[in-house]
């Protein structure tokens, strides 16, 4: 798993990496992502300084798409030095100042966790009426909200947290919305609660990751297959894209 990224690369290696990089430019495809950083990695190049500090903090597997964030780093001109967090551990993370998030020293600290990570029973019990699913939302929103409220006593860094996007249909087909506030909407409804949040506080972005997704193509988004297996929701076809975004917004933080 890639923990850091350069942006200089020794002499002997300009040539075939910048090669590389052109062909991840005109397809940036995973398999070009790999190639290109495993390049980068064996020029032995050190992260250069001054380099953007990141943390990442999720619920599901990140190392495919920090592969690509490091060599979208690089593209885009914009060295990061990362730190990923352990899986699924972001609270322990965020409240145990001896962790490895607050010894690292983030300079930004990106949060992208799953809707049914929030809010899971909402998701395990889809069939409960408009009012119980209206307190999970807002219990979630509030567990997450404390949490990122106790990352912002603890450190000075930008905070970009992703907001929530379903991978699947909800299972209420066509009953969905006949529903005051079905599945689809519930999920809705966390995004929003947790803009509305984010308004009021110095240094705190929301990364919209629905709306990537929904100029992606919800359907090529996401691959089941992959969330089965390596508890990783997104197609591999589209990690290069959410990777490009998120340092989009890196640079939009400076």
């Amino acid at each position: 798993m890639p923990k850091t990224a350069a942006s200089d690369l020794d002499s002997g290696n300009v040539e075939a990496s910048a090669d590389l990089l052109d062909a991840v430019r005109r397809e940036p495809t995973y398999t070009n992502h790999c190639r290109a950083w495993e390049r980068l990695r064996a020029a032995g190049m050190a992260v250069p300084s001054p380099a953007r500090r990141v943390a990442l903090l999720s619920n599901f597997t990140l190392d495919p798409l920090v592969t690509c964030l490091a060599v979208q780093g690089h593209l885009q001109r914009m060295p990061l030095d990362t730190y990923v967090g352990p899986y699924n551990e972001q609270a322990q993370e965020i409240l145990n100042e001896a962790s490895g998030l607050h010894r690292f020293g983030a300079d930004v600290v990106v949060i992208a966790l799953t809707a049914e990570g929030v809010a899971p029973a909402l998701f395990a019990e889809p069939w409960q009426d408009t009012a119980v699913r209206r307190q999970w939302v807002e219990d979630g929103l509030a567990e997450l909200t404390t949490l990122l409220e106790r990352l912002r006593e603890r450190s000075p860094a930008t905070i970009v947290v992703a907001n929530f996007v379903r991978y699947e249909r909800s299972p209420l087909g066509i009953l969905d919305w006949q529903e005051p506030l079905g599945v689809e909407r519930a999920v809705q409804e966390l995004n929003h609660g947790l803009s509305d949040w984010a308004h009021s506080k110095e240094r705190v972005y929301i990364f919209d990751l629905a709306g990537v997704c929904a100029a992606f193509g919800r359907e090529q988004a996401f691959d089941p297959r992959m969330r089965l297996l390596a508890d990783q929701p997104f197609a591999t076809a589209f990690l290069s894209r959410v990777a490009a975004e998120i340092v989009r917004y890196l640079r939009a933080c400076n």
